[in-house]
């Protein structure tokens, strides 16, 4: 009986426990479990967040609370702390824990408590799958682009990053990449287009057929090309414009000189690298002439280039023809031969009062003993030279066309000029190097 007794007064007490329990949390207020849901979140925000889908104490609902204060304070510390860890994760491994959770586009903070703890689980390995997410990603998304293949270097990047941490700034930042990129293809554009203005209307003749329009990427992407079209325009332009000069630099013989015209062989540059077989004519004037064919009186060559009046004539008569061309063309550049003679031998043209002339009138000149000029300041050249062989002069035209991209109208004048044959006879040059050794009076001095 006893026994019984104890029993039935036990289970007394627990019913009443149980009563006193169920009374005190039917008696917890609203703002009661509130505040404890707001303690919670306060607390442990980012976990607390996940469930209560709000930042806002003020819009969470009674049936979020009673979510909230189900869930056990350690188990939202321990989920507190690896979602901050992972926090980090997110941003430097984000290809490699999409591949993980095989979503994209989420906060650290939405992640479910499932999901929490599988990015934590992979922490040590997520980093090695980064960097090959990075490389693949990288592979197709700027090296597998035409456009951001070629430019995607003018992007500027921080200093000190690793060429990993290089391709993954350039995949983060790669909407500010593609119009970096097409700031640069306009100003190559704009460039391109005033450097070749003639290939840019060859090039679009050429392409924009049936209605269709080239891109500027297009213009940009072919400079080769353009600048071909460029050069073939102009070598046409030359042609003509040299038969023209030609033909006035004939009509302009200085009194008691004569000419005579040379038709040199070259290459003319046709489309896609291909070339033909062509003349063009150079007018040279001339006061003396001797003939390479044969034997040179040494004697006779020695008094025609120390004839003083012949030679200051020839001044006048070279001056005449230069203002000439300067006149009609409005510029002239005068470039004085070194008569073929060897550079090691020191043999060089005398042309002071020419050349003096020459700066009061500021016109330019150069001297070819230095070699050809790095650029023509004129596109009408003269040439003078005291003494010239056809092959010197061949040779001199060829290299100037050969050395410039606009190719200059050539006109010659010479004191001394071979009348026939292609190679000047080894005792002409002995004598122009006994003529300068022993020195002579300058030209007209």
């Amino acid at each position: 009986m006893k026994i019984i007794i104890a029993i039935i007064s036990l289970s007394a007490c627990y019913f009443l426990y149980r009563w006193a329990i169920s009374k005190y949390r039917n008696t917890e207020s609203i703002s009661d479990r509130r505040d404890r849901a707001e303690s919670y979140l306060e607390s442990y925000p980012l976990s607390v967040f996940q469930r209560l889908d709000t930042r806002y104490i003020k819009y969470i609902t009674d049936e979020q609370v009673n979510i909230v204060l189900r869930e056990k304070g350690a188990d939202y510390a321990e989920e507190e702390s690896k979602r901050s860890f992972i926090g980090g994760l997110t941003y430097l491994n984000c290809s490699a824990i999409n591949d993980l959770l095989g979503k994209s586009n989420y906060d650290y903070y939405t992640l479910t408590k499932k999901e929490v703890n599988t990015i934590y689980a992979n922490r040590d390995s997520l980093r090695l799958e980064q960097i090959a997410a990075i490389e693949r990603t990288f592979e197709k998304y700027i090296l597998e682009n035409k456009r951001r293949k070629k430019y995607y270097e003018s992007f500027k990047t921080p200093p000190g990053l690793s060429d990993i941490e290089r391709k993954e700034f350039y995949l983060t930042f790669i909407d500010p990449l593609d119009k970096l990129i097409d700031e640069v293809i306009h100003v190559k554009y704009t460039y391109f287009k005033h450097l070749y203005p003639n290939g840019f209307i060859a090039y679009r003749d050429k392409y924009e057929v049936d209605g269709y329009i080239l891109s500027e990427d297009e213009y940009v992407d072919n400079e080769d090309e353009l600048n071909e079209l460029e050069e073939l325009h102009e070598f046409k332009l030359w042609q003509d414009e040299q038969v023209a000069f030609t033909q006035f630099s004939e009509s302009q013989v200085p009194e008691g000189m004569d000419y005579d015209c040379f038709d040199i062989e070259f290459s003319i540059p046709e489309y896609n690298a291909k070339c033909s077989n062509g003349n063009y004519r150079v007018c040279q004037h001339f006061g003396y002439s001797y003939c390479g064919d044969e034997p040179l009186d040494d004697t006779n060559f020695a008094e025609k280039i120390k004839d003083r009046d012949g030679l200051e004539k020839f001044g006048d008569n070279a001056i005449a023809l230069i203002n000439a061309v300067k006149n009609k063309y409005r510029g002239v550049y005068v470039l004085f031969g070194d008569c073929g003679a060897s550079a090691d031998k020191k043999i060089e043209s005398e042309y002071s009062k020419l050349q003096q002339l020459l700066d009061d009138k500021q016109i330019p000149y150069h001297e070819l003993k230095n070699g050809l000029p790095r650029t023509l300041k004129e596109h009408y050249i003269v040439i003078v030279e005291l003494c010239t062989s056809n092959a010197h002069l061949i040779e001199t035209c060829k290299s100037i066309i050969d050395s410039f991209r606009r190719v200059p109208c050539i006109t010659y004048i010479s004191y001394l000029k071979e009348h026939v044959g292609d190679v000047m006879i080894k005792s002409r040059h002995q004598a122009v190097r006994n003529y300068f050794k022993i020195g002579h009076d300058k030209i007209g001095s």
